[in-house]
């Protein structure tokens, strides 16, 4: 694809952006936005993440989920819909010293019919040796 395909919109171009949005909401009953964002290794979610993940929803994005820091980033609610700022690595070998690297969420998400916003809720995960992604069972969490 190139930069200039009719089937890229980014923030670079907010009208365009704005646009394919708009399109996305005219076709579908739920907008997720999948984003690349935020500074690498750490949990701490930037303004600009943060201004930029309520203007998707302002703009009908109704679930926001982002990538990047390799890190899991806090899940967030802006006018009732969820911000999962960053869900870290699900499957990465690329930093095994910064021990944050190695953690990352899933995201169950769940949808009623009288409900037009979903229950959403993260599933832990861990990097084995191998760099792919374990399942964190609950007790665990609970002990950490």
């Amino acid at each position: 694809m190139t930069a200039n395909s009719e089937l890229i919109a980014t923030t670079a171009d907010c009208a365009r952006l704005s646009l394919a949005l708009s399109s996305a909401k005219q076709q579908a009953d739920f907008v997720v936005a999948l984003v690349h964002w935020g500074e690498e290794n750490t949990s701490v979610v930037t303004e600009q993440q943060r201004e930029l993940a309520r203007w998707l929803v302002n703009e009908g994005v109704d679930l926001v989920a982002g990538s990047h820091p390799h890190c899991v980033q806090p899940l967030d609610f802006y006018r009732g819909r969820p911000i999962a700022y960053s869900l870290g690595n699900l499957v990465f070998d690329g930093a095994p010293s910064v021990p944050a690297s190695n953690v990352g969420q899933l995201l169950s998400v769940s949808f009623t019919k009288r409900n037009k916003s979903p229950e959403v809720r993260p599933i832990s995960t861990r990097l084995d040796a191998r760099g792919f992604p374990q399942v964190v069972p609950a007790r665990e969490l609970v002990q950490q």
